[in-house]
């Protein structure tokens, strides 16, 4: 129980709008939901070294992940795209981006259901919403990077 991340099913997710509503400006997720700092520690624990070595591994993870689902994208492989936004849901997910892991349940799910037009246009906003991650992921890296 320590090592696995706790069901996302708590409530956290349960505000976010989906990406097409945000989009035209329905409704907005708090800011703390692009990036949950205290996501890790909820997790892990307050290891501030490991949460350091799981950030940047996300970030290298998650960059390739991105180009790899609009890639996909691009090329029709609905069945490629459920699998690569599932793999980046579960990671985002659990270093506390949750929009981002939202975002990737829903290109997912419209993946799954063979919607090609509906995953299509969400994966049109990941680039942008893993940018506003990394941004933030990065200012906290700054910040605390003398204090690991």
């Amino acid at each position: 129980a320590k090592w696995l991340p706790h069901d996302s099913s708590d409530g956290c997710t349960a505000t976010v709008s989906s990406p097409v509503a945000e989009r035209q400006g329905e409704h907005q997720p708090p800011d703390v939901l692009v990036w949950d700092a205290s996501a890790l520690n909820e997790r892990m624990g307050n290891d501030p070294a490991m949460h350091r070595r799981i950030l940047d591994k996300f970030l290298k993870n998650a960059q390739a992940q991105v180009k790899t689902i609009n890639e996909v994208a691009q090329e029709g492989n609905l069945q490629r795209m459920a699998h690569m936004a599932h793999t980046l849901k579960s990671a985002a997910r659990t270093v506390g981006a949750f929009v981002l892991g939202d975002l990737c349940a829903h290109i997912e799910t419209a993946a799954i259901a063979r919607e090609s037009s509906v995953s299509l246009a969400l994966t049109a906003d990941l680039s942008d919403a893993f940018a506003k991650v990394q941004e933030r992921i990065s200012a906290h890296i700054l910040a605390t990077d003398g204090k690991i």
